[in-house]
């Protein structure tokens, strides 16, 4: 099917710029993600925790055992931290295997989108805008495509299992989505929430984080509404424009798709700590069906009307107002050399230091500099209640532990954070004494290029004479 019967000079216009912007965003992300993929520190909050996990594995050292001072494991699932594992044995260790891992999940993503779109409605317009518009969220998502972290891989698994459910109906179809369903969830246990709606439609339709009320409202109108309302409108076009005015069952799939995921997206979301990558599968879905009903607007268009050519440029008009509202600074997000040097800098002090260094906010440099890494602040938080739930008692049991190696001075250096600091208690200035580290503070803004870090500010302790 031609994406118009009738062109005009306006309407050819319109639609090259918006074929070009969303292959610009293929673009910048590519460049953006080539920029990233090597820097060899943190991007974000627990990327240095994934890749003790990682560490752990190249070294034979158990994912899962009882939380102490020296480690908490994360509550993740163990597949994404063994395939890193494979990646990291075949291109060293250190973050870009882990977010070669994700890019790669992430490009598989944007492959299923363009097939999908295109198998549903053979029009390659729609199937590029759908795949333009998903990366123009990487934005939104705060940066997490190519992150050291698991989401892009469940997704991926998530989307494929739920294509060879669509679109392949033999036994060795079943089998196929069988299988990386179950994959989905041996990377993010979470999945559970997404994939359920879909196990009920195959029948032919016969937890210590607490919620957060204000992120539950802003997830509609900050998150969805206000970066992807164009989207959606159109989206739902899809279910609601077809000339019979009855949902087939093929949108039928679609439908449980787009709900479970949103759905799925907002209660993640809500959750305490949920962070931006709550928020890939919902911009995935809306993605797609975006796709979906402008191509059937667009076969609205030709059915319904006869001078096509006024109404036509109105539909291009509007996927470019959306690919517009979606524009960012792609230099934001990219790690800039005064960010490695101050980072390099740290690392050097770490490495002098004598003795044990206890960072937890950021203790994979420790690693890196060759020392015991200690607790993840992050990992440690699903024991203390920061996420909403009760202290448990093995916090309780961590923390004693914390003010029993304060008091011996077990550590010749201790450098926090602003997260972290509600660790130490009196111990810690009975004990040690807070030194300048003039070179270091004024590079304090190193973190600052991510988000969750705009306001870090590290503190060093020495052990008092």
């Amino acid at each position: 099917m031609r994406i118009f019967k009738n062109k005009t000079l306006f309407q050819n216009t319109i639609k090259y710029i918006v074929i070009l912007i969303a292959f610009g965003y293929v673009v910048t992300f590519l460049l953006q993600s080539l920029s990233r993929i090597s820097y060899p520190y943190s991007l974000e909050g627990m990327e240095g925790a994934h890749l003790i996990e990682v560490h752990r594995i190249l070294n034979n050292q158990q994912l899962y055992t009882s939380p102490s001072l020296e480690y908490v494991p994360l509550i993740y699932p163990p597949l994404y931290f063994y395939l890193s594992a494979i990646f990291a044995k075949m291109v060293g260790f250190g973050f870009l295997p882990l977010r070669l891992l994700s890019l790669l999940a992430t490009i598989g993503c944007v492959a299923l989108i363009l097939v999908l779109v295109f198998k549903e409605t053979q029009n390659g317009f729609s199937a590029v805008i759908s795949s333009g518009v998903f990366l123009a969220t990487y934005n939104l998502t705060d940066s997490w495509f190519d992150l050291a972290r698991i989401d892009m891989v469940f997704v991926f698994f998530l989307m494929l299992g739920l294509f060879f459910i669509r679109h392949c109906k033999s036994i060795k179809g079943a089998i196929l989505s069988g299988l990386f369903l179950s994959l989905c969830i041996l990377t993010k246990q979470t999945a559970i929430a997404f994939i359920l709606p879909i196990l009920i439609y195959l029948f032919e339709l016969p937890q210590n984080h607490h919620f957060s009320m204000y992120s539950s409202f802003t997830f509609w109108f900050k998150d969805i509404l206000k970066p992807l309302g164009v989207a959606i409108i159109i989206g739902l076009y899809y279910f609601f424009g077809q000339p019979k005015g009855k949902i087939s069952k093929n949108e039928t799939f679609f439908l449980i798709i787009f709900l479970s995921f949103l759905l799925g997206s907002w209660i993640a979301r809500s959750n305490v700590g949920g962070a931006g990558n709550t928020l890939i599968p919902a911009y995935l879905i809306i993605s797609v069906l975006f796709g979906l009903g402008i191509n059937r607007a667009m076969i609205s268009i030709e059915n319904n009307y006869t001078n096509q050519s006024t109404m036509q440029p109105y539909i291009l008009i509007i996927i470019l107002f959306q690919f517009v509202t979606l524009i960012y600074n792609p230099f934001s997000l990219v790690p800039t050399e005064y960010h490695k040097k101050a980072t390099d800098q740290l690392m050097k002090e770490i490495e002098k230091t004598s003795g044990e260094v206890f960072m937890p906010s950021h203790n994979y440099l420790s690693l890196m500099a060759g020392k015991k890494p200690f607790i993840n602040t992050f990992a440690f938080y699903e024991l203390t209640g920061k996420y909403g739930g009760d202290v448990l008692p093995l916090g309780d049991q961590i923390l004693m532990e914390l003010d029993k190696a304060l008091i011996q001075k077990e550590y010749d250096l201790i450098i926090t954070d602003l997260s972290d600091q509600e660790f130490f208690t009196k111990n810690l200035k009975e004990n040690y004494k807070e030194s300048n580290y003039y070179e270091l503070e004024k590079k304090n803004t190193l973190y600052s290029v991510y988000r969750e870090y705009s306001n870090s500010a590290l503190s060093f302790f020495e052990i008092k004479d």
